[in-house]
């Protein structure tokens, strides 16, 4: 491809305030000459599907989009599966591809694939470039359609044989758009609004529950102000985890598989139940069976296809901040006039004591069960996330995965953030390696932070390939492997459900965790623990080296993973839930 198409890719990013690229280009070369002629950082990665994993979790932590170029045919194939990941998170991603040539399209040529019926399902918008006077268009057109509505990943792909503009080639540079495409805000109607807020006044018992839409707030507090407001407790889904200080008095936890067992109880008892920014996917409705069928569910989010027909809803199509910014301001939502307002403030009182009690109940639960493991002689999942909270500093950024292991993070309160803490959570796809991945993004998004990836070691070896990619581009990240040799959540599976004739293998055998940790690269320190007296010193290490610019692997070796609470009961990729 002419070097000049590459230009104005690269003039256009630069002149929308994108400073990196992610990716594997293809073999020309062109796209990297093109990115370093106009100041563009390149993050070169060894596997493509880590590349938009890595752009999905600069998104995440960035707020904006990420862009990410990869070759053609199974370069593309390869990068499926972490563009799968970035369209469940909904995040803004530029997925730039090189394409057949036009003159040999159909031909057999080499690498030719249909790559535009491969991206289709997984993106908000494709198109193939073939006339050089469209790649200003088509590249405006796809930052547009990312970041609005639901976020999610676009794709452009560009021929081999696309020529340049004419000026291109001849100055060296394209005419551009000035600036990246504004996100819009929507809000529903002003009746709809209010008719919402004369339900949130009335009810004795309401309870809110945020989705990764609500991420998006741009006002610290908003939604802590919110449940004041209204006398609500606060839930997130794992993918809205952040939105809300988990110190605050009324955050009760994660939904769903994830709720701690003495919180559960305002599932049952909430008479509305306020959704902002979710799908509702399975695993956040695995209480439904306990919510009283007579109580009110409201959704709010800006993408129709979102609202789930598993519960009887009022839908309000729309910005969930914007919703929720409507909500605490007085003007727009004035004080309650009603006959019953004294009964109701009597019983919303009663609430507010009932969460503050059960929230209390449930760090009472977590002490005990903590205080029960650390009799044993073992190291235990749960020890290294104790650790972790005592020891990671206020900027951390906690980077996830869905293992058996990692999954105890997943649970309040044994693992809480500390205020001015935040976290990076899959999708419900749960992609494995995605975590690992992301972390290096989110580190090249927030350089200031301290970025704490927690992984499995079966999620931790399909990314070593891009180890190297931390390490050489000056990105430290700190990887806390739960390293028990084997994909904990199928040994626990295996375990818990096979026949006992076919269990002879047993935890820990059969996925290998390579041996050789211990290898050199001059920005990597590897710290193994297999102690609970040695936890603390690898910990303090890890941070005293991310802290020096060196990215560390504390390798958790684990002889046995018990499942988070709550946990052990379900088999499967997901919960079973009654409809």
């Amino acid at each position: 491809m002419a070097n000049g198409v590459w230009d104005q890719v690269a003039q256009t990013l630069w002149q929308w305030g994108v400073r990196s690229i992610l990716g594997l280009p293809n073999d020309d070369l062109a796209a990297l000459q093109a990115a370093r002629r106009h100041g563009l950082r390149w993050i070169l990665t060894r596997d493509q599907r880590n590349a938009l994993f890595m752009a999905g979790g600069h998104s995440l932590a960035s707020g904006g989009l990420s862009v990410c170029v990869v070759g053609k045919g199974p370069a593309l194939g390869n990068a499926l599966t972490g563009l799968l990941e970035c369209q469940a998170l909904s995040v803004p991603v530029l997925l730039l591809a090189t394409g057949t040539a036009q003159g040999t399209i159909g031909s057999g040529a080499f690498q030719e694939a249909d790559q535009m019926a491969l991206v289709r399902p997984l993106v908000k918008w494709s198109y193939r470039v073939e006339r050089a006077e469209r790649l200003a268009w088509a590249l405006q057109r796809a930052a547009f359609l990312a970041l609005n509505g639901q976020p999610g990943p676009v794709y452009l792909e560009l021929p081999e044989d696309l020529p340049p503009m004419p000026q291109v080639e001849e100055e060296g540079k394209a005419e551009a758009p000035v600036s990246l495409p504004k996100r819009l805000t929507s809000l529903p109607k002003r009746a709809a609004l209010q008719e919402v807020w004369h339900r949130l006044q009335h009810a004795k018992r309401p309870l809110l529950l945020l989705g990764g839409g609500a991420l998006r707030a741009g006002r610290p507090g908003l939604y802590e102000q919110l449940a004041e407001r209204c006398g609500a407790a606060l839930f997130t889904t794992a993918s809205g985890r952040s939105a809300v200080a988990e110190s605050h008095r009324l955050f009760c936890g994660l939904a769903g598989i994830y709720t701690a067992e003495a919180l559960r109880a305002l599932w049952s008892q909430a008479d509305l139940l306020v959704v902002l920014g979710s799908r509702l996917e399975e695993t956040a409705l695995a209480l439904l069976h306990q919510v009283d069928p007579r109580a009110r569910w409201v959704q709010v989010d800006v993408e129709p296809a979102n609202f789930s027909h598993r519960i009887e809803s009022e839908k309000l199509l729309g910005d969930a901040a914007a919703c929720a910014g409507h909500w605490v301001a007085p003007a727009d939502s004035p004080a309650m006039v009603s006959a019953d307002a004294d009964h109701i403030a009597s019983a919303r009182q009663a609430w507010l004591a009932q969460i503050v009690s059960l929230r209390r109940q449930a760090h009472a639960q977590c002490d005990e069960r903590l205080g029960g493991l650390s009799e044993r002689n073992r190291l235990e999942a749960a020890d290294v996330l104790q650790a972790l909270q005592a020891e990671a500093p206020a900027d951390t950024v906690f980077v996830h995965e869905n293992g058996l292991a990692d999954m105890w993070s997943y649970f309040f309160p044994y693992f809480a953030l500390r205020d001015g803490q935040r976290c990076v959570v899959p999708s419900e796809q749960t992609t494995l390696g995605f975590g690992a991945a992301a972390a290096v993004g989110v580190k090249l998004a927030r350089p200031e932070s301290t970025v704490v990836a927690l992984v499995g070691d079966g999620a931790f070896n399909l990314f070593r390939s891009d180890l190297c990619t931390a390490t050489d581009n000056a990105l430290p990240v700190i990887y806390v492997v739960f390293n028990n040799r084997s994909y904990g959540w199928l040994e626990q599976q295996w375990q818990q459900h096979a026949r006992p004739s076919e269990t002879g293998a047993g935890p820990g055998s059969g996925f290998a965790f390579d041996a050789d940790l211990n290898f050199q690269r001059p920005n990597l320190l590897v710290l193994p623990v297999g102690r609970r007296d040695a936890l603390r010193d690898a910990l303090t290490a890890a941070f005293d080296a991310h802290r020096q610019g060196r990215t560390a692997v504390v390798d958790v070796q684990l002889s046995r993973i018990e499942a988070a609470p709550g946990l052990e009961a379900f088999y499967g990729s997901a919960p079973h839930i009654s409809l």
